[in-house]
């Protein structure tokens, strides 16, 4: 929050995978100093556990129904710990179905200043990364938790992923800027114009 209040970006803060709100009532408190009442903080989240584990990232660490925590629960948290609910919008369902830009453009963001992408899993980073192609703007910070996850590999979850994603945008770039725990990376995002 502190990089884009030096930098002067807008946008909204959107985190993709809430569980129950740790990760998102800090991203409040630490924007909360910016004094920008209009920053959104968007909370995107089945509420049913991950997605069946498929494909390149069946074996790893992760399985289906994991990190289950109902929406009712997590609003709780969100109360219990300040945060102001006026403020944050919430999008319950798997991303394929409520990220779709054509048929929800009015209840997502439309611009996104820090993207937090705690997908664990490839199948729901695609469509996360799909729909922030739209949303980052340039200079936004895209955070993702579990980039080292799958032994680090660059063939599983998240880093599969973003790797497609970029080859499939090339004027998308992305600058390493922070990691953090043991499993997560930071980037700031570039958007080239033609």
């Amino acid at each position: 929050f502190a990089y884009i209040k030096n930098n002067k970006l807008y946008g909204d803060y959107a985190e993709f995978g809430v569980f129950k709100g740790k990760t998102f009532i800090e991203a409040f408190r630490a924007g909360a100093g910016l004094g920008r009442p209009e920053l959104k903080y968007w909370a995107f989240d089945s509420f049913q556990g991950l997605p069946e584990v498929k494909n390149q990232d069946a074996g790893g660490p992760f399985h289906q129904g994991e990190f289950s925590f109902s929406r009712h629960n997590f609003s709780q948290n969100l109360v219990k710990y300040g945060v102001d609910i006026g403020r944050v919008e919430i999008v319950e369902g798997f991303y394929e179905h409520t990220l779709d830009p054509d048929k929800n453009s009015s209840v997502l963001p439309n611009s996104v200043a820090i993207a937090w992408v705690d997908c664990d899993l490839y199948e729901s980073t695609v469509p996360v990364l799909n729909y922030l192609g739209h949303a980052l703007v340039d200079g936004a910070v895209l955070i993702f938790d579990d980039w080292f996850c799958f032994n680090g590999r660059e063939d599983k979850g998240e880093q599969l992923a973003c790797r497609e994603w970029l080859d499939r945008n090339p004027n998308f770039s992305l600058t390493e800027y922070q990691k953090y725990h043991w499993g997560g990376n930071s980037f700031i995002f570039h958007r080239r114009s033609n």
